[in-house]
């Protein structure tokens, strides 16, 4: 495959949220990695030159013109390939009002025996409440799409806080943070998921859709609570 083109180019924040989820709904896209920090760079079988940084990029990108459809308010915490600190990342949302923060990511395993979608929440009861009904709307169309699901999972740090540094770093502001690792980039049943930039559209369109899924329910809160007690995360680490 040719290289993939682009089509596009501490405080804690306080959020009063209109009735109308979609009135002044405000979503923040963080494309993981960016200038030094290439991220995930072992492409299984491929022609590509496009580094994880690269491609969560085009993705959030893509994923913008699909929400702004349906009149969803988006702004990306990077619009180019960029150094760019978590805490950074996470301030930017929080200026902006943002509702919460999808960060964005591609995966790769130390054997390339894993294949899949995860998605991570923190571990925080206040935040998990929130961002698992996210990361549960999410999840379900990117399965639609074929990907095997590895779960909604939580990850702690020896000093039993969040592992991921974007989730502490959107909690600490008061902001629902939902890490989601789309596919594994080293692992032969993964590949039709990311190497063109139809199948970028195609997971685009399916964080698009869990979104608006999201924003559209009506009663959340009894959804969120049903999820919670029917599906516990999965807490087992990344291989």
């Amino acid at each position: 495959m040719g290289k993939l083109f682009l089509v596009v180019s501490t405080i804690m924040c306080i959020h009063f949220f209109p009735l109308n989820v979609f009135a002044g709904s405000v979503v923040a896209l963080d494309p993981g990695h960016g200038g030094s920090n290439q991220g995930a760079d072992y492409l299984v079988n491929t022609d590509s030159e496009m580094l994880e940084k690269d491609l969560t990029l085009e993705l959030a990108k893509l994923i913008k013109i699909e929400l702004e459809k349906e009149g969803v308010e988006v702004f990306l915490t990077r619009n180019e390939d960029v150094d760019m600190s978590l805490a950074e990342r996470a301030e930017y949302a929080c200026e902006r009002n943002a509702r919460f923060i999808i960060s964005l990511h591609f995966n790769a395993s130390e054997r390339h025996t894993l294949y899949g979608t995860e998605l991570w929440i923190s571990s925080s009861e206040t935040y998990f409440k929130t961002a698992f009904p996210i990361a549960s709307h999410i999840e379900e169309e990117l399965e639609s799409l074929g990907l095997l699901s590895r779960g909604i999972k939580i990850k702690l740090n020896q000093e039993n806080v969040d592992y991921y540094g974007i989730i502490r770093e959107g909690t600490s502001r008061g902001l629902p943070t939902i890490l989601v690792e789309h596919c594994f980039l080293d692992h032969e049943r993964d590949i039709s998921f990311w190497s063109t930039y139809e199948a970028l559209e195609s997971l685009a369109r399916a964080d698009a859709r869990g979104i608006i899924e999201y924003l559209n329910s009506a009663d959340q809160g009894p959804k969120a609570s049903e999820l919670i007690s029917s599906i516990m995360p999965d807490s087992t680490p990344p291989e």
